[in-house]
């Protein structure tokens, strides 16, 4: 079965903390991690009707997998001893799935992920998939926050020839280095690897518990979300990652930004992401059923119909009722199912 996102209806004016309670440690929630090997998982239960033994229902983690789980825990305070930007050139030597195994077991730890660990995990472009998860209650100090400065450090971007690993004060500066207008070239390997900073091959990535800061700038609730930094860096980051498929923003902004990031008539996902099959909308405050159809609408009107959306996961969206989520599915935009329920990671590296 399909565990993808689907969105509703949002209108205007909700705040952040609506996420935080929907999101809340009662809210059950999907683990860290589950889509980024969803389509791995769903071939092999495809494949798997043979008799299965006891030790294979019952897998035992490996020594790899147990170092990473250990290191995920502590990666805060080795990023504390080292420095951002030595523990970031350690890690650009790990193979990619490692890469992704750690941002997982980072995201599980109870803090979350803060920018500095987003630079530590993302910012190396042969990964392919990354979990970046933040904290559930922003603004409560360190490991708790994803900010738009965080999520611009990752973008792709063209390497200071000079300084391809820059020091830590400089990480942050000119996020907007003339770039290719697609990275295409990079992602089919025709430049060299040193040229390129960030997660230009990305294909699946969870952006989770994102909020945006409150700096007391829009007291009266009239900012749009499209002129708001952390929507601007998040939609930076799908404009530079054209190769995404599989995408989650759990928990993630309020009424203003989400529907922003999914509905801009020029810089919405349809438009960013072409090749996009999964979207994760679980736990949103603000997505409905108009939400939900306002963006299939885009996806048909740029798609062709639809083709190669596959399915959404609106699982703790109060705003989509179960009858019409039903309904849809019946009848569904090209084989796009909206399924509710709640994704358990089951892989074991």
């Amino acid at each position: 079965m399909t565990a993808d996102v689907g969105g509703g209806g949002g209108g205007g004016g909700g705040d952040t903390s609506k996420n935080a309670a929907i999101a809340g440690e009662g809210t059950a929630r999907h683990d860290p991690g589950w889509l980024l090997h969803l389509e791995k998982e769903q071939s092999r239960g495809k494949s798997s009707n043979r008799q299965v033994c006891q030790c294979e229902q019952r897998p035992i983690p490996t020594l790899r997998s147990l170092c990473v789980r250990s290191l995920g825990a502590a990666l805060g305070d080795y990023v504390d001893a080292y420095g951002v930007g030595t523990m970031r050139c350690l890690l650009d030597t790990l193979p990619h799935e490692l890469l992704t195994e750690l941002s997982v077991s980072a995201s599980c730890v109870s803090g979350g992920i803060d920018d500095d660990q987003v630079i530590v995990l993302g910012m190396h472009n042969h990964i392919e998939r990354l979990a970046l998860h933040a904290g559930r209650k922003p603004g409560e100090g360190r490991g708790k926050t994803i900010t738009a400065e965080g999520i611009l450090s990752i973008v792709p971007r063209i390497a200071a020839s000079e300084a391809p690993f820059a020091a830590d004060e400089d990480i942050h500066r000119d996020n907007e280095l003339e770039a290719p207008e697609s990275w295409e070239d990079e992602c089919a390997g025709t430049l060299d690897r040193t040229l390129v900073e960030g997660c230009a091959r990305l294909t699946h990535l969870e952006l989770c518990n994102l909020q945006e800061e409150d700096d007391g700038s829009d007291v009266d609730g009239t900012s749009e979300g499209s002129s708001r930094p952390l929507a601007e860096a998040v939609r930076a980051l799908c404009r530079r990652c054209p190769r995404i498929t599989h995408l989650s923003f759990s928990a993630s902004f309020d009424s203003f930004v989400g529907p922003s990031l999914l509905l801009h008539p020029t810089d919405g996902l349809a438009s960013l992401l072409p090749r996009l099959e999964v979207l994760d909308l679980s736990n949103c405050c603000w997505v409905s059923e108009g939400v939900l159809l306002g963006f299939l609408s885009q996806v048909e009107r740029l798609w062709r119909g639809g083709a190669g959306l596959r399915g959404g996961n609106v699982a703790g969206c109060q705003n989509v009722k179960e009858e019409w989520r039903k309904k849809m599915n019946m009848d569904p935009v090209g084989s796009f199912v909206i399924s509710n329920e709640v994704q358990r990671r089951r892989r074991i590296v």
